[in-house]
């Protein structure tokens, strides 16, 4: 699976199916490495934690997620903790699961260093 990704200069929206951290000039980069002719830097961070955290985001995102649909009529908010304790998405009754985005979008952050 891939992910829509905004580069950090902003000049850049790339579908991206792999990143990887390599560290120049004393910084941390990530690439996409989906293009195995062409590598594109989506950002640079001050810290490999920084680069590693921004991957992580990115794992979370694209990580399959299993639709939950419930028979009753639930808040927003329940709906939301729901979500947030399990990782899953939760609909209630009223919903139909043709409604849910399966495209992902990602942005990536600044480094913290410059902010």
């Amino acid at each position: 699976m891939g992910i829509w990704i905004r580069s950090q200069d902003k000049n850049k929206n790339i579908f991206s199916t792999g990143q990887i951290i390599k560290p120049l000039s004393g910084k941390f980069h990530i690439f996409d490495i989906s293009d195995k002719n062409m590598y594109y830097v989506l950002g640079v961070y001050s810290t490999e934690e920084q680069a590693l955290k921004v991957l992580d985001e990115i794992d979370e995102i694209i990580k399959p997620k299993m639709i939950i649909k419930f028979n009753s009529i639930l808040s927003k908010q329940d709906l939301k903790n729901f979500e947030e304790r399990t990782g899953n998405i939760a609909i209630d009754n009223q919903h139909d699961i043709m409604n849910i985005p399966t495209v992902a979008f990602y942005k990536m952050p600044e480094d913290i260093e410059t902010i």
